[in-house]
């Protein structure tokens, strides 16, 4: 802060305080001598963070580096190495306090999220790491089923749309997933996604990598095809398209972009929101999996249910509710083999302990309203998009339910 004549006051004022302060100490504490070995550690630091910074642009080899004197670049390394050498040589212990106050004083500033007028060496540095990574990526095989986390794309026409669903948003993605905003507008209309940046910010704050893209476009659903084409060129593209249904959604558009979500090897979630229940106490899961007989194996694919049980994971660590997994089979017969199947999924798929199963002979009409209530049910979601389908399981179960397919790329026990 600077007073009318530009002058930095308190700055001045705050210095001295610390001069007189660290000169009555020394005095005190038996002459200058005594706390000049703590002034050159701090000098000695500066001399090394120097070098290192020279160190690391040089070794990015970054356009915005190019200084009229140019040294080897053996000598900044030469001269970071020294630095602590001697720093360490002269005293130990001083070394260490001067360490540990300038890290202090780097991470203070750090949270205050100071506005610089252009970025530094670390901007460059994380880039240059992040350009290494993704090539490193690139070479090794497609499949990431042991690296997926939720990575969600939301189309949305306005910001209201995620705002009503953020609470679960949250739950899906936190704390290593990210959001893919697709802001949709009418031409001309642009004011109507102008505060989607807000929702950015608010999953930013919330520790959750989120971006946003802007779309004008005439028709919604048939410019979800080209969102879809283009990112699949993306490196850090989503793996899940995440479609709210309204009461005005039709269905044979949610076909169409869930048939174009398919074809980029994208999964699928469908949220219907109970109206009045919504969420309930976010606590408790059902999972719907569908009968496997006659051969009830486990493999590393398993019949689009790898995406459930990954989300039911997902939100129940989040939740740190309980998760149900339920089966109907068309016979007595086979309860017991859905039973030991399912005690497999829980096992091979490292669910957590409290989880329970539920297998019982009959149909899906009878069994949804008897089955203890949850908070959120997941069901698959078949090829074909049976809207009734979903507002009847809404109004069965009495609360909100996800309607999930596989992408392909998923796997629940890798």
């Amino acid at each position: 802060k600077v007073n009318a004549n530009g002058e930095p006051r308190p700055a001045l004022f705050l210095t001295g305080a610390i001069g007189v302060l660290t000169l009555g100490i020394g005095i005190l504490g038996g002459g200058l001598n005594a706390i000049a070995p703590l002034m050159t550690m701090f000098f000695l630091i500066t001399y090394a963070v120097l070098n290192g910074v020279v160190v690391l642009e040089k070794s990015l080899k970054l356009v915005s580096f190019r200084p009229h004197f140019q040294i080897p670049g053996l000598v900044p390394v030469i001269g970071l190495l020294g630095s602590v050498i001697v720093m360490f040589l002269i005293n130990p212990l001083f070394s260490l306090v001067a360490v540990v106050v300038i890290t202090g004083l780097y991470v203070y500033l750090t949270h205050r999220q100071l506005k610089n007028p252009f970025s530094d060496v670390r901007s460059g540095l994380f880039v240059s790491l992040a350009e290494w990574a993704a090539m490193q990526v690139m070479a090794m095989p497609t499949s990431q089923e042991r690296a997926w986390k939720p990575s969600l794309l939301i189309p949305a026409q306005s910001p209201l749309e995620v705002l009503g669903v953020y609470r679960f948003l949250k739950a899906l993605t936190w704390p290593r997933g990210s959001v893919h905003l697709l802001g949709v507008y009418p031409p001309g209309k642009k004011e109507r996604v102008d505060r989607l940046d807000e929702v950015v910010q608010a999953f930013a704050r919330d520790q959750i990598f989120a971006r946003l893209a802007l779309i004008e476009a005439d028709n919604f659903y048939e410019n979800m095809h080209t969102s879809l084409d283009v990112l699949q060129g993306s490196f850090f593209r989503p793996n899940a398209l995440f479609i709210t249904l309204a009461t005005k959604t039709r269905g044979n558009k949610i076909q169409t972009i869930l048939d174009q979500a398919m074809t980029n090897s994208m999964g699928a979630i469908l949220y219907a929101q109970h109206a009045a229940a919504q969420l309930g106490r976010e606590q408790k899961i059902n999972v719907w999996i569908r009968e496997q007989s006659p051969d009830w194996e486990i493999g590393m694919r398993l019949a689009n249910l790898d995406l459930s049980l990954l989300l039911a994971y997902q939100i129940n660590r989040n939740w740190k509710g309980q998760i149900t997994l339920i089966t109907i089979v068309a016979n007595e017969t086979e309860c017991e083999n859905g039973r030991h199947f399912l005690q497999m999924l829980i096992n091979l798929g490292r669910m957590p302990r409290n989880t329970k199963i539920i297998v019982e002979a009959g149909t899906l009409a009878g069994l949804v309203q008897t089955v203890p209530r949850a908070d959120l049910n997941i069901f698959g979601l078949q090829p074909s998009v049976n809207l009734q389908f979903t507002k009847k399981m809404v109004e069965a179960t009495g609360s909100s339910c996800i309607f999930v397919q596989d992408s392909g790329n998923e796997s629940a026990l890798a």
